[in-house]
C-alpha cells in the first residue's frame, strides 16, 4: 500500500495523471521517467528534473509549454542530475527555454524552441550532447555555455538555427548562433590504443521515388483543407461541392500531363529533400501540393525551403503556385531529421491546373476558323 502511495506522489510531482501521460503544474518536478500528455500549457514557472538519475522526459507530439511571463523563467530545467533526456518538446516564450546546471550526461534532443530570450542555456555541466533541435527566433542568444564542456562544431552541425541549417556558424542578422559566454571548454579527447582498421561504412544511399498520384481520399482531403483555410465561412457542403468539382474537371487531366519526382538525399545531418517537376505539355495555373509526413518534422517552422510557399497548414502542409508551367522545374526543402524507406513513401505530391494551355491554343484555332469561315461567306453571298 505504502509503495501504490509514493508512485501517485511521485506522478502527482509532474501534474495531472491521463493514462500513461502526465501533465507539468508550475514548479513541479519529475520523479521517474514522464511522458508530456499533448496540449498547450501556460505556466507560471516552468518543471525539471532535480538530484535524479537516470530520468526522460519525452513530449507527445502536439505538445507546447509556454512560460506566461519570460522574465527570469525556463521553461524545462535539469539541476544536479545525470543521465537526463529531454526529447520532442516545444518550448515558447521564456527567459530559457531548457536550463542545465550542475549535471552531465545529458541528451537534448528534437525539441523546438521559439520566441525565447535563449534557447538552450548551460552552467557548470559536461557531457552534453544536444542533436536534431530548432531554435528559431531567440532573442538574446540561440544558446549560452557557461563553464561547460560541449563540442561547438557539432552543435552547430546537427541543429537548426532561426529555421535554416548553419553550416558555417553564422546565423542571418546575428553575430554568431551561439552568444558564447567566457570559460567554455571543449572536450578533450583521451588517447586511444589503435584498434585495426575497418572499412569505412558506405554512405547513405540517396532515396529516388518515382512520385504515384494520391488516391482520391487523400487528394479531396488535402484539397478540402486548402479550401476550408481561404474561404472561411462555407459549409462543408459547399466546400465539398468545389473539392468535386476540382477533382473532377482537372485533377486526373493534370496527373496525365505531369511527372514528378523525388530525391531524398542525406547530406551530413541534413536531409534535403528535392522535387522535380516535368510537365509532358505547357500548363497554366499549377498548384503543387505537399503533405509533409510525421516520421520526417512535426512543425513547419522546423523546414527549410529553397523557394517561396503557402502554408495550408502547419503540421505540415504546403503548396507551390506557378502561373505557367512550360519546363523541368526542381523544388527544395530541408530539416534535420533523418528519413528511412518506410517514412520516404508517406511524402505526397501532386498537381493540379485548372486551365491547361493546350485547350486555349485549341479554342483560339476554333476561333479562328470560325472568323475565316464566316468571312468567305460573306463575300459569296455579295
Amino acid at each position: 500500500m505504502r509503495a501504490v502511495i509514493l508512485l501517485l506522489a511521485s506522478l502527482l510531482a509532474v501534474g495531472s495523471v491521463y493514462g500513461q501521460c502526465v501533465e507539468p503544474i508550475p514548479n513541479g518536478r519529475v520523479e521517474q521517467d514522464a511522458e508530456i500528455c499533448s496540449g498547450t500549457y501556460e505556466l507560471e514557472d516552468g518543471f525539471g528534473i532535480e538530484n535524479k538519475s537516470g530520468i526522460s522526459v519525452i513530449c507527445q507530439e502536439g505538445t507546447v509549454i509556454r512560460c506566461a511571463t519570460k522574465i527570469g523563467k525556463t521553461g524545462i530545467f535539469v539541476r544536479d542530475s545525470n543521465d537526463v533526456t529531454i526529447d520532442g518538446c516545444r518550448i515558447e516564450n521564456c527567459e530559457n527555454g531548457i536550463s542545465l546546471q550542475n549535471s552531465y550526461d545529458i541528451d537534448i534532443t528534437n525539441n523546438f524552441l521559439q520566441r525565447d530570450n535563449v534557447g538552450i542555456a548551460s552552467k557548470d555541466a559536461f557531457d552534453i550532447r544536444i542533436v536534431g533541435n530548432t531554435i528559431n527566433a531567440s532573442s538574446a542568444n540561440s544558446m549560452r555555455f557557461l563553464r561547460t564542456e560541449i563540442d561547438l562544431d557539432q552543435v552547430r552541425r546537427d541543429n537548426l538555427f532561426g529555421g535554416l541549417a548553419s553550416t558555417d556558424g553564422i546565423a542571418p542578422d546575428k553575430d554568431a548562433i551561439m552568444g558564447i559566454v567566457a570559460n567554455i571548454t571543449e572536450p578533450t579527447p583521451e588517447p586511444e590504443e589503435p584498434e585495426p582498421s575497418e572499412p569505412e561504412p558506405e554512405p547513405p544511399q540517396d532515396l529516388i521515388i518515382e512520385v504515384v498520384a494520391p488516391n482520391r481520399t487523400t487528394a479531396e482531403d488535402i484539397l478540402s483543407q486548402e479550401i476550408r483555410v481561404k474561404n472561411v465561412g462555407l459549409s462543408e457542403e459547399e466546400i465539398n461541392e468545389r473539392v468535386e468539382e476540382i477533382y473532377s474537371r482537372w485533377f486526373e487531366k493534370t496527373q496525365e500531363s505531369l511527372d514528378i519526382k523525388r530525391t531524398i538525399k542525406r547530406e551530413g545531418n541534413i536531409t534535403k529533400v528535392t522535387i522535380e517537376i516535368v510537365p509532358k505539355t505547357p500548363l497554366e495555373d499549377v498548384s503543387l501540393y505537399e503533405l509533409i509526413p510525421k516520421c520526417f518534422v512535426n512543425f513547419i517552422e522546423q523546414v527549410a525551403f529553397d523557394e517561396e510557399y503557402e502554408v495550408i497548414k502547419s503540421d505540415p502542409l504546403v503548396v507551390w503556385h506557378f502561373a505557367n508551367l512550360e519546363e523541368t522545374t526542381v523544388l527544395g526543402y530541408e530539416a534535420a531529421p533523418e528519413v528511412d524507406a518506410e517514412c520516404a513513401e508517406l511524402f505526397v505530391s501532386f498537381g493540379i491546373a485548372i486551365q491547361p494551355k493546350a485547350s486555349k491554343v485549341l479554342m483560339g484555332a476554333v476561333i479562328v476558323v470560325l472568323v475565316i469561315l464566316t468571312t468567305l461567306f460573306i463575300r459569296m453571298k455579295k
